[in-house]
């Protein structure tokens, strides 16, 4: 959970920045829930069980 949670910010913060530096279009911040399950299905196949 800690890759997910850690890429969801990581792309969070990233697009804070462009929105500051860039003038890109301002996302509301409960999209962050979205990106959150969105990187949680990209990593989930790499993730190897304990078992």
């Amino acid at each position: 959970m800690c890759r997910r949670s850690g890429a969801a910010m990581a792309i969070a913060s990233a697009w804070g920045f462009v929105e500051s530096y860039a003038h890109a279009p301002h996302i509301p911040g409960w999209m962050i829930y979205r990106l959150f399950w969105l990187c949680f299905a990209v990593v989930s196949p790499f993730v190897r069980t304990t078992r």
